[in-house]
């Protein structure tokens, strides 16, 4: 199959996801590195994990045509929150803003150039921090174990607050935690480990990918439902 990068005159791609690294350096014929960045008449990229997408488009686009720009503070909670470091203080109270607005792009454009407007989101958020935590215990509660590649772990079906409950629930496993949720016709599976686990691994045994810490896949009900009679044929065989 032709893949748009060989149709198109000129390309630029900018990506931290790690199974997108693997996958363009084996189709370069390039070893796999922590980071690669390659550029020509006909493309451009920039494949690097250790920054969020934002963080990459800012530097990218902003020396490109300003020069060296002092990193907006939105830019870098998302960044914090995105690679699940929350160095920063206000990345979970703005999180919770974003989740509940619907910006304008005049919005995001403010919040971009004036820092005193993200801190007034983060203010703002915090009301609704503690109703979100809440939320994620008892979701969390829900979870039942899972199977995926012979590694156990805990899932439970939610389309909610993915990222805080799958990290829960890797806590709980010390393995992974998961989300499954029906999506149109498939199931969705989001998948969120700690330490040296590798959930990036395990997604693309079904056909998807991500980063170490976060990754996921598509799949069908049957599927789904085998995983889960697994993880209860464990549980009856280790009560």
């Amino acid at each position: 199959h032709m893949h748009i990068k060989d149709l198109a005159a000129h390309y630029c791609w900018l990506d931290h996801h790690k199974t997108a690294l693997e996958a363009e350096c084996r189709r370069m014929g390039l070893p796999y590195v922590s980071w690669h960045t390659s550029s020509s008449d006909k493309h451009h990229f920039v494949l690097d994990e250790q920054y969020s997408g934002a963080m990459l488009a800012w530097n990218h686009f902003y020396s490109m045509f300003k020069g060296p720009v002092a990193t907006p503070r939105l830019i870098r909670h998302v960044q914090d929150r995105d690679l699940w470091r929350f160095e920063l203080e206000g990345t979970n109270e703005l999180a919770c803003y974003l989740k509940d607005n619907v910006l304008t792009m005049a919005q995001w454009v403010e919040l971009l150039e004036d820092d005193s407007k993200v801190q007034k989101a983060i203010e703002e958020g915090a009301a609704t921090l503690k109703v979100y935590q809440n939320q994620v215990k008892r979701l969390s509660k829900k979870a039942q174990s899972f199977r995926l590649c012979g590694h156990m772990g805990l899932a439970v079906n939610t389309g909610m607050h993915i990222s805080e409950v799958g990290n829960e629930l890797a806590k709980r496993s010390g393995n992974f935690g998961a989300c499954w949720f029906w999506a149109e016709d498939k199931v969705v599976v989001s998948l969120r480990s700690i330490g040296d686990f590798d959930v990036s691994e395990v997604a693309k045994q079904y056909g998807g990918g991500g980063h170490k810490a976060a990754a996921g896949f598509q799949t069908d009900l049957v599927t789904l439902q085998s995983l889960l009679l697994e993880g209860q044929s464990h549980d009856r065989a280790n009560a």
